[in-house]
Protein backbone atom coordinates (compact mmCIF):
# COMPACT_ATOMS: atom_id res chain seq x y z
CA UNK A 1 0.00 0.00 0.00
CA UNK A 2 1.23 3.51 -0.35
CA UNK A 3 3.02 4.95 2.75
CA UNK A 4 2.52 8.44 3.96
CA UNK A 5 5.82 10.64 4.76
CA UNK A 6 7.49 10.38 7.98
CA UNK A 7 8.46 13.01 9.86
CA UNK A 8 9.31 14.48 12.96
CA UNK A 9 9.86 18.37 12.29
CA UNK A 10 7.82 20.68 13.32
CA UNK A 11 5.36 22.13 11.27
CA UNK A 12 5.67 24.49 8.51
CA UNK A 13 2.56 25.76 6.43
CA UNK A 14 2.56 24.15 3.34
CA UNK A 15 3.78 25.41 0.29
CA UNK A 16 0.18 25.99 -2.53
CA UNK A 17 -1.64 29.07 -4.14
CA UNK A 18 -4.47 27.85 -1.71
CA UNK A 19 -4.32 28.81 1.96
CA UNK A 20 -3.98 25.67 3.91
CA UNK A 21 -3.59 24.98 7.70
CA UNK A 22 -1.08 21.92 9.46
CA UNK A 23 -3.62 20.35 12.30
CA UNK A 24 -1.22 18.62 15.05
CA UNK A 25 -2.74 16.77 17.36
CA UNK A 26 -1.10 15.57 20.60
CA UNK A 27 -0.80 12.75 22.30
CA UNK A 28 -0.92 13.44 25.94
CA UNK A 29 -2.91 10.50 27.09
CA UNK A 30 -6.52 10.79 27.55
CA UNK A 31 -7.04 14.19 26.76
CA UNK A 32 -7.35 17.20 24.44
CA UNK A 33 -4.52 19.34 22.82
CA UNK A 34 -4.19 20.39 19.07
CA UNK A 35 -2.17 22.66 17.77
CA UNK A 36 -3.12 24.90 14.53
CA UNK A 37 -0.93 26.72 11.88
CA UNK A 38 -1.68 28.85 9.46
CA UNK A 39 0.35 31.13 7.07
CA UNK A 40 -0.24 35.22 7.48
CA UNK A 41 -0.59 37.20 4.48
CA UNK A 42 3.54 38.57 4.80
CA UNK A 43 4.31 34.36 5.12
CA UNK A 44 5.23 33.87 8.84
CA UNK A 45 3.13 31.58 11.04
CA UNK A 46 0.28 32.43 13.03
CA UNK A 47 -0.86 29.32 15.73
CA UNK A 48 -4.32 28.78 17.19
CA UNK A 49 -3.64 26.24 19.95
CA UNK A 50 -7.13 24.67 20.92
CA UNK A 51 -6.94 22.76 24.46
CA UNK A 52 -4.32 20.84 26.45
CA UNK A 53 -4.93 18.28 29.36
CA UNK A 54 -4.88 14.74 30.01
CA UNK A 55 -7.04 12.82 32.66
CA UNK A 56 -5.88 13.23 36.09
CA UNK A 57 -5.26 9.65 36.58
CA UNK A 58 -3.38 8.98 33.54
CA UNK A 59 -0.01 7.28 34.25
CA UNK A 60 2.84 9.54 33.39
CA UNK A 61 0.62 12.14 31.66
CA UNK A 62 2.65 15.00 33.52
CA UNK A 63 5.98 13.88 31.70
CA UNK A 64 4.01 14.27 28.33
CA UNK A 65 2.50 16.95 28.74
CA UNK A 66 5.48 18.51 29.64
CA UNK A 67 7.44 17.39 26.36
CA UNK A 68 4.43 18.45 24.68
CA UNK A 69 4.81 21.94 25.74
CA UNK A 70 8.46 21.68 24.90
CA UNK A 71 6.92 21.02 21.30
CA UNK A 72 4.79 24.03 21.41
CA UNK A 73 7.45 26.34 22.25
CA UNK A 74 9.87 24.76 19.40
CA UNK A 75 7.12 25.05 16.85
CA UNK A 76 5.66 28.57 17.66
CA UNK A 77 8.89 30.10 18.46
CA UNK A 78 7.47 30.37 21.77
CA UNK A 79 4.63 32.62 20.37
CA UNK A 80 1.16 31.47 20.53
CA UNK A 81 -1.09 33.96 19.06
CA UNK A 82 -4.43 32.60 20.40
CA UNK A 83 -5.55 29.72 22.88
CA UNK A 84 -8.93 28.79 22.87
CA UNK A 85 -10.11 26.68 25.80
CA UNK A 86 -13.15 24.66 25.00
CA UNK A 87 -14.48 23.88 28.62
CA UNK A 88 -12.91 23.26 32.11
CA UNK A 89 -12.34 19.70 32.20
CA UNK A 90 -9.02 18.40 33.45
CA UNK A 91 -8.04 16.32 30.23
CA UNK A 92 -8.75 19.72 28.48
CA UNK A 93 -6.92 22.10 30.53
CA UNK A 94 -4.69 20.95 32.90
CA UNK A 95 -1.71 21.25 31.01
CA UNK A 96 -1.24 24.44 31.73
CA UNK A 97 -0.94 24.65 34.98
CA UNK A 98 0.67 21.30 34.93
CA UNK A 99 3.29 21.71 32.12
CA UNK A 100 5.88 24.47 31.34
CA UNK A 101 4.13 26.87 29.12
CA UNK A 102 6.08 30.30 31.39
CA UNK A 103 8.08 30.88 28.24
CA UNK A 104 5.76 30.90 25.84
CA UNK A 105 3.82 34.20 25.03
CA UNK A 106 -0.11 33.79 24.57
CA UNK A 107 -1.42 36.95 23.12
CA UNK A 108 -5.46 36.42 22.93
CA UNK A 109 -7.57 33.88 24.94
CA UNK A 110 -10.72 32.29 23.75
CA UNK A 111 -13.34 30.99 25.95
CA UNK A 112 -17.10 30.29 25.91
CA UNK A 113 -19.47 32.80 27.37
CA UNK A 114 -20.49 30.06 30.07
CA UNK A 115 -16.60 31.72 31.81
CA UNK A 116 -18.02 35.46 31.58
CA UNK A 117 -17.90 36.09 35.42
CA UNK A 118 -20.31 39.11 34.62
CA UNK A 119 -22.75 37.27 33.02
CA UNK A 120 -25.23 36.01 35.07
CA UNK A 121 -26.65 32.77 34.27
CA UNK A 122 -22.91 31.51 33.55
CA UNK A 123 -22.45 32.53 37.16
CA UNK A 124 -25.70 30.56 37.91
CA UNK A 125 -24.46 27.15 36.23
CA UNK A 126 -20.85 27.97 37.81
CA UNK A 127 -22.27 28.12 40.94
CA UNK A 128 -24.83 25.33 40.32
CA UNK A 129 -21.85 22.74 38.89
CA UNK A 130 -19.73 23.49 41.72
CA UNK A 131 -22.40 22.67 44.48
CA UNK A 132 -23.28 19.26 43.07
CA UNK A 133 -19.84 18.14 42.66
CA UNK A 134 -19.26 19.27 46.27
CA UNK A 135 -22.61 17.06 46.66
CA UNK A 136 -21.11 14.12 44.90
CA UNK A 137 -18.45 13.93 46.89
CA UNK A 138 -20.03 13.78 49.68
CA UNK A 139 -21.35 10.60 48.49
CA UNK A 140 -18.05 9.16 47.15
CA UNK A 141 -16.74 9.77 50.53
CA UNK A 142 -19.41 7.78 51.82
CA UNK A 143 -19.02 4.80 49.78
CA UNK A 144 -15.94 4.88 50.25
CA UNK A 145 -16.55 4.82 54.20
CA UNK A 146 -18.87 1.68 53.37
CA UNK A 147 -15.99 0.08 51.23
CA UNK A 148 -18.26 0.34 48.37
CA UNK A 149 -17.03 -0.86 45.31
CA UNK A 150 -18.09 2.25 42.67
CA UNK A 151 -16.15 4.70 45.32
CA UNK A 152 -12.93 4.38 43.47
CA UNK A 153 -14.33 4.91 40.01
CA UNK A 154 -16.53 7.31 41.01
CA UNK A 155 -13.61 9.45 42.35
CA UNK A 156 -11.51 8.96 38.89
CA UNK A 157 -14.47 10.18 36.91
CA UNK A 158 -14.29 13.30 40.10
CA UNK A 159 -10.46 13.73 38.55
CA UNK A 160 -12.24 15.50 35.35
CA UNK A 161 -14.01 18.43 37.29
CA UNK A 162 -11.86 20.98 37.89
CA UNK A 163 -13.22 22.21 41.05
CA UNK A 164 -11.71 25.63 41.45
CA UNK A 165 -13.66 26.63 38.29
CA UNK A 166 -14.08 30.09 37.64
CA UNK A 167 -11.04 31.39 40.30
CA UNK A 168 -8.26 33.71 39.45
CA UNK A 169 -5.38 32.24 40.84
CA UNK A 170 -2.76 29.66 39.15
CA UNK A 171 -4.56 26.93 41.06
CA UNK A 172 -6.60 26.68 37.62
CA UNK A 173 -5.88 26.62 34.27
CA UNK A 174 -8.01 29.35 33.03
CA UNK A 175 -6.71 31.71 36.18
CA UNK A 176 -3.26 30.91 34.39
CA UNK A 177 -3.94 31.59 31.20
CA UNK A 178 -5.97 34.68 32.47
CA UNK A 179 -2.97 36.22 34.36
CA UNK A 180 -0.67 35.26 31.13
CA UNK A 181 -1.99 36.64 28.29
CA UNK A 182 -0.73 40.01 27.23
CA UNK A 183 -4.34 41.79 27.90
CA UNK A 184 -7.16 42.27 29.68
CA UNK A 185 -9.98 40.23 28.76
CA UNK A 186 -12.26 41.65 27.06
CA UNK A 187 -16.66 41.11 27.17
CA UNK A 188 -16.00 39.97 23.44
CA UNK A 189 -13.10 37.27 24.82
CA UNK A 190 -16.18 35.08 25.94
CA UNK A 191 -17.47 34.20 22.88
CA UNK A 192 -21.55 33.31 21.67
CA UNK A 193 -23.04 31.48 19.08
CA UNK A 194 -24.17 33.76 16.08
CA UNK A 195 -21.98 36.71 16.92
CA UNK A 196 -19.80 38.13 13.77
CA UNK A 197 -17.61 35.59 12.89
CA UNK A 198 -13.16 35.92 14.33
CA UNK A 199 -10.42 36.08 12.42
CA UNK A 200 -6.48 35.24 12.93
CA UNK A 201 -4.81 37.91 13.19
CA UNK A 202 -3.05 38.88 9.91
CA UNK A 203 -4.53 35.50 8.48
CA UNK A 204 -6.63 36.84 5.17
CA UNK A 205 -9.73 35.17 4.49
CA UNK A 206 -10.02 32.48 7.45
CA UNK A 207 -13.65 33.21 9.74
CA UNK A 208 -14.02 31.26 12.79
CA UNK A 209 -18.21 31.07 13.65
CA UNK A 210 -19.08 30.07 16.71
CA UNK A 211 -21.28 27.20 16.80
CA UNK A 212 -21.68 26.71 20.83
CA UNK A 213 -22.54 26.26 23.44
CA UNK A 214 -26.40 27.48 23.51
CA UNK A 215 -27.57 30.37 25.69
CA UNK A 216 -30.59 28.12 25.71
CA UNK A 217 -30.34 26.57 29.64
CA UNK A 218 -32.68 24.06 28.36
CA UNK A 219 -30.26 22.58 25.48
CA UNK A 220 -26.86 22.51 27.82
CA UNK A 221 -29.26 20.55 30.38
CA UNK A 222 -30.20 17.91 27.36
CA UNK A 223 -27.66 15.16 27.17
CA UNK A 224 -29.58 12.50 25.82
CA UNK A 225 -32.54 14.23 25.06
CA UNK A 226 -33.11 14.64 28.43
CA UNK A 227 -32.83 16.84 31.68
CA UNK A 228 -30.66 15.87 33.97
CA UNK A 229 -31.01 17.12 37.70
CA UNK A 230 -34.44 16.90 38.71
CA UNK A 231 -34.43 12.95 38.67
CA UNK A 232 -31.49 13.21 41.54
CA UNK A 233 -33.48 16.12 43.86
CA UNK A 234 -34.44 13.19 46.25
CA UNK A 235 -31.14 11.50 46.47
CA UNK A 236 -29.08 14.94 46.73
CA UNK A 237 -31.37 15.63 49.71
CA UNK A 238 -31.10 12.29 51.21
CA UNK A 239 -27.36 12.82 50.91
CA UNK A 240 -27.45 15.89 52.83
CA UNK A 241 -28.84 14.09 55.92
CA UNK A 242 -26.69 11.76 55.61
CA UNK A 243 -23.40 13.46 55.12
CA UNK A 244 -24.42 16.59 57.86
CA UNK A 245 -25.56 17.47 61.04
CA UNK A 246 -29.43 17.62 60.68
CA UNK A 247 -31.64 19.76 62.99
CA UNK A 248 -34.65 17.90 64.54
CA UNK A 249 -37.08 20.81 62.41
CA UNK A 250 -35.77 19.63 59.55
CA UNK A 251 -35.80 16.14 60.13
CA UNK A 252 -38.84 15.40 58.63
CA UNK A 253 -38.47 16.88 55.73
CA UNK A 254 -35.60 15.23 54.73
CA UNK A 255 -36.78 11.90 55.61
CA UNK A 256 -39.83 12.37 53.06
CA UNK A 257 -36.61 12.75 50.19
CA UNK A 258 -34.99 9.04 51.93
CA UNK A 259 -34.55 6.58 49.06
CA UNK A 260 -37.54 4.16 51.13
CA UNK A 261 -40.57 5.76 53.20
CA UNK A 262 -39.12 5.45 57.29
CA UNK A 263 -41.24 2.77 57.98
CA UNK A 264 -39.21 0.47 55.76
CA UNK A 265 -35.67 1.31 57.51
CA UNK A 266 -33.93 0.36 60.23
CA UNK A 267 -30.84 1.66 61.66
CA UNK A 268 -28.18 -0.55 62.00
CA UNK A 269 -26.83 -0.12 65.43
CA UNK A 270 -30.28 -0.61 66.77
CA UNK A 271 -31.01 -4.05 65.75
CA UNK A 272 -27.34 -5.55 64.97
CA UNK A 273 -28.01 -6.88 68.62
CA UNK A 274 -31.30 -8.62 68.27
CA UNK A 275 -31.43 -12.14 67.79
CA UNK A 276 -32.85 -11.90 64.66
CA UNK A 277 -31.18 -9.47 62.71
CA UNK A 278 -27.79 -10.24 64.35
CA UNK A 279 -28.41 -14.35 63.07
CA UNK A 280 -29.97 -13.28 59.57
CA UNK A 281 -28.17 -10.11 58.43
CA UNK A 282 -24.34 -10.47 59.05
CA UNK A 283 -23.27 -7.64 61.39
CA UNK A 284 -20.28 -9.42 61.98
CA UNK A 285 -17.81 -11.97 61.03
CA UNK A 286 -18.98 -14.78 63.71
CA UNK A 287 -19.85 -17.87 61.94
CA UNK A 288 -23.34 -17.66 63.49
CA UNK A 289 -24.14 -14.18 61.41
CA UNK A 290 -26.28 -14.21 58.28
CA UNK A 291 -24.83 -12.93 54.89
CA UNK A 292 -24.35 -9.70 54.57
CA UNK A 293 -25.54 -9.15 51.36
CA UNK A 294 -29.29 -9.04 52.66
CA UNK A 295 -28.15 -5.76 53.77
CA UNK A 296 -28.64 -2.64 51.99
CA UNK A 297 -26.86 0.17 54.09
CA UNK A 298 -25.37 2.14 51.64
CA UNK A 299 -27.14 0.56 48.60
CA UNK A 300 -29.31 3.64 47.74
CA UNK A 301 -25.55 5.55 46.91
CA UNK A 302 -25.45 3.77 43.73
CA UNK A 303 -27.51 6.80 42.32
CA UNK A 304 -24.41 8.66 42.82
CA UNK A 305 -22.85 7.05 39.86
CA UNK A 306 -25.46 8.12 37.18
CA UNK A 307 -25.16 11.55 38.90
CA UNK A 308 -21.78 11.72 38.17
CA UNK A 309 -21.83 10.95 34.47
CA UNK A 310 -24.52 13.79 34.32
CA UNK A 311 -22.31 16.22 36.03
CA UNK A 312 -19.51 15.52 33.51
CA UNK A 313 -21.61 15.65 30.91
CA UNK A 314 -23.52 18.88 32.08
CA UNK A 315 -20.31 20.68 31.62
CA UNK A 316 -19.07 18.76 28.24
CA UNK A 317 -22.24 20.78 27.01
CA UNK A 318 -20.82 23.68 27.55
CA UNK A 319 -17.90 23.11 25.56
CA UNK A 320 -17.08 26.16 23.28
CA UNK A 321 -17.72 24.54 19.27
CA UNK A 322 -15.30 26.56 16.66
CA UNK A 323 -16.01 26.19 13.16
CA UNK A 324 -12.84 27.25 10.93
CA UNK A 325 -14.02 28.14 7.43
CA UNK A 326 -10.83 28.60 5.08
CA UNK A 327 -10.61 30.93 2.12
CA UNK A 328 -10.20 29.28 -1.46
CA UNK A 329 -12.51 27.65 -3.94
CA UNK A 330 -16.48 27.68 -3.38
CA UNK A 331 -17.96 26.28 -0.96
CA UNK A 332 -15.30 27.34 1.32
CA UNK A 333 -13.88 24.02 3.59
CA UNK A 334 -14.59 24.57 6.95
CA UNK A 335 -12.43 22.62 10.18
CA UNK A 336 -15.26 21.65 13.16
CA UNK A 337 -14.15 21.64 16.71
CA UNK A 338 -16.45 20.65 18.84
CA UNK A 339 -14.82 19.74 22.75
CA UNK A 340 -17.03 17.71 23.90
CA UNK A 341 -19.90 19.15 23.16
CA UNK A 342 -23.41 16.54 23.59
CA UNK A 343 -26.84 16.42 21.88
CA UNK A 344 -28.10 19.69 23.31
CA UNK A 345 -25.35 21.70 22.00
CA UNK A 346 -25.35 19.96 18.55
CA UNK A 347 -28.94 20.25 17.95
CA UNK A 348 -29.04 23.85 18.81
CA UNK A 349 -26.47 24.40 15.86
CA UNK A 350 -29.92 24.52 13.43
CA UNK A 351 -30.88 27.52 15.20
CA UNK A 352 -27.99 29.54 14.52
CA UNK A 353 -26.97 31.84 11.49
CA UNK A 354 -24.90 34.72 10.19
CA UNK A 355 -25.56 37.47 7.57
CA UNK A 356 -21.99 38.16 6.07
CA UNK A 357 -20.81 40.28 3.11
CA UNK A 358 -17.79 39.38 1.51
CA UNK A 359 -16.38 41.48 -1.51
CA UNK A 360 -20.17 42.69 -1.95
CA UNK A 361 -21.74 39.58 -1.99
CA UNK A 362 -24.33 39.42 0.58
CA UNK A 363 -25.28 35.48 2.03
CA UNK A 364 -27.13 33.91 5.05
CA UNK A 365 -24.57 31.04 6.53
CA UNK A 366 -26.45 28.77 8.87
CA UNK A 367 -24.98 26.01 11.28
CA UNK A 368 -26.00 23.31 8.91
CA UNK A 369 -24.25 25.40 6.08
CA UNK A 370 -20.78 25.07 7.96
CA UNK A 371 -21.58 21.30 8.77
CA UNK A 372 -22.19 20.16 5.20
CA UNK A 373 -19.19 22.36 4.55
CA UNK A 374 -16.63 20.59 6.78
CA UNK A 375 -13.62 18.51 6.18
CA UNK A 376 -12.45 17.83 9.33
CA UNK A 377 -14.28 16.71 12.36
CA UNK A 378 -12.19 16.70 15.73
CA UNK A 379 -14.17 13.83 17.18
CA UNK A 380 -16.18 14.99 20.21
CA UNK A 381 -15.47 13.50 23.77
CA UNK A 382 -12.97 10.99 22.99
CA UNK A 383 -15.32 9.07 20.93
CA UNK A 384 -18.31 8.42 23.59
CA UNK A 385 -21.55 7.30 22.44
CA UNK A 386 -23.46 11.08 23.14
CA UNK A 387 -20.98 13.34 21.44
CA UNK A 388 -21.67 12.69 17.56
CA UNK A 389 -25.01 13.43 16.83
CA UNK A 390 -25.42 11.33 13.72
CA UNK A 391 -28.53 12.73 11.22
CA UNK A 392 -28.35 15.72 12.13
CA UNK A 393 -24.17 16.13 12.68
CA UNK A 394 -21.78 13.67 10.82
CA UNK A 395 -23.91 12.68 8.27
CA UNK A 396 -24.64 16.24 7.15
CA UNK A 397 -20.39 16.46 6.82
CA UNK A 398 -18.73 16.28 3.55
CA UNK A 399 -18.38 12.70 2.43
CA UNK A 400 -16.07 13.00 0.33
CA UNK A 401 -13.17 15.02 1.70
CA UNK A 402 -14.16 14.66 5.46
CA UNK A 403 -11.00 13.30 7.76
CA UNK A 404 -11.43 12.75 12.02
CA UNK A 405 -9.02 13.14 14.38
CA UNK A 406 -10.16 11.02 18.15
CA UNK A 407 -7.89 12.09 20.65
CA UNK A 408 -8.11 8.86 22.56
CA UNK A 409 -6.36 6.04 24.58
CA UNK A 410 -8.53 3.05 24.25
CA UNK A 411 -6.94 0.69 26.22
CA UNK A 412 -6.79 2.59 29.05
CA UNK A 413 -9.85 4.29 28.84
CA UNK A 414 -11.95 1.56 28.76
CA UNK A 415 -9.79 -0.24 31.72
CA UNK A 416 -9.66 2.88 33.67
CA UNK A 417 -12.12 5.60 32.94
CA UNK A 418 -15.96 4.25 33.36
CA UNK A 419 -17.21 1.33 34.00
CA UNK A 420 -19.96 0.40 31.36
CA UNK A 421 -18.52 2.95 28.53
CA UNK A 422 -16.31 2.86 25.89
CA UNK A 423 -14.23 5.02 24.23
CA UNK A 424 -14.27 5.57 21.45
CA UNK A 425 -18.15 3.64 21.38
CA UNK A 426 -18.25 0.85 18.30
CA UNK A 427 -21.24 2.09 16.89
CA UNK A 428 -19.79 5.95 16.64
CA UNK A 429 -16.38 4.71 15.70
CA UNK A 430 -18.00 3.11 12.91
CA UNK A 431 -19.72 5.77 11.72
CA UNK A 432 -16.76 8.15 11.63
CA UNK A 433 -15.20 5.67 9.46
CA UNK A 434 -17.50 5.01 6.91
CA UNK A 435 -18.42 8.81 6.49
CA UNK A 436 -14.62 9.51 6.03
CA UNK A 437 -13.73 6.52 4.34
CA UNK A 438 -11.83 5.23 6.81
CA UNK A 439 -9.57 8.72 6.98
CA UNK A 440 -9.69 8.82 10.20
CA UNK A 441 -6.17 9.48 12.65
CA UNK A 442 -6.39 8.58 16.50
CA UNK A 443 -3.71 9.39 19.01
CA UNK A 444 -3.32 6.22 20.75
CA UNK A 445 -2.37 4.65 17.47
CA UNK A 446 0.44 7.23 16.18
CA UNK A 447 2.87 4.39 17.07
CA UNK A 448 1.84 1.91 14.58
CA UNK A 449 2.08 4.15 12.04
CA UNK A 450 2.04 3.70 8.75
CA UNK A 451 0.72 0.24 9.07
CA UNK A 452 -2.48 0.88 10.08
CA UNK A 453 -3.41 3.52 6.90
CA UNK A 454 -5.34 0.76 4.83
CA UNK A 455 -6.99 1.83 1.53
CA UNK A 456 -10.81 1.30 1.79
CA UNK A 457 -11.77 -0.95 -1.56
CA UNK A 458 -14.22 1.68 -2.39
CA UNK A 459 -11.47 4.35 -2.41
CA UNK A 460 -10.41 5.17 -5.69
CA UNK A 461 -6.44 5.07 -5.06
CA UNK A 462 -5.54 8.73 -6.22
CA UNK A 463 -8.07 10.22 -3.27
CA UNK A 464 -6.60 7.84 -0.88
CA UNK A 465 -2.93 9.00 -2.04
CA UNK A 466 -3.83 12.66 -1.98
CA UNK A 467 -4.62 11.70 1.61
CA UNK A 468 -1.49 10.25 2.43
CA UNK A 469 0.82 12.87 1.30
CA UNK A 470 -0.95 15.15 3.99
CA UNK A 471 -0.37 13.06 7.04
CA UNK A 472 2.88 13.36 9.25
CA UNK A 473 3.71 11.97 12.85
CA UNK A 474 6.46 12.13 14.94
CA UNK A 475 8.46 9.17 14.41
CA UNK A 476 10.47 9.93 17.77
CA UNK A 477 10.07 6.93 20.76
CA UNK A 478 7.33 9.38 22.32
CA UNK A 479 5.30 9.29 19.78
CA UNK A 480 4.05 13.20 20.55
CA UNK A 481 1.89 14.05 17.64
CA UNK A 482 -0.15 12.84 13.85
CA UNK A 483 -0.41 16.00 11.12
CA UNK A 484 -2.74 16.68 8.60
CA UNK A 485 -2.65 19.64 6.74
CA UNK A 486 -5.81 20.69 4.93
CA UNK A 487 -5.57 22.94 1.99
CA UNK A 488 -7.98 25.81 1.05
Amino acid sequence: MPKAKKTSASPVPSETNNPSVDIRMYFPGFGDCFLLTFQADDGSPRHLLIDCGVFVGYRGGAERLNLIAQDIAKVTNNHLHIVAVTHEHADHINGFIDANFHDIQIDDLWLAWTEDPTDTVARQLKAGNKTHVEELTSAVNLMAQANHPSAEVLRGMLDFEVTSSGSDDNKSGLGYLKGKIRKQLRSSDYLRPGEPPLSIPGVDGVKVYVLGPPQNIAEIHNLERGDIYPKFAAFLEALKGRSAKVSSEDALSLQSCCPFDKRYGLIATEVKNDEFFSTKYGFSTDAAQGPEWRRIDEDWLDAASELALRIGEYTNNTSLVLALELPGLEPHKVLLFVGDAQVGNWLSWSDVHWDIETNGKKETITGEDLLRRTVFYKTGHHGSHNATLKTNGLELMDKSSLVSMIPVDEQWANKKAAKGFVFPAPKVLAGIEAQSQNRVLRSDKINTMPDILEKPDALDVSVWQDFLKHVKWDTNPDHLWIQYTVEG
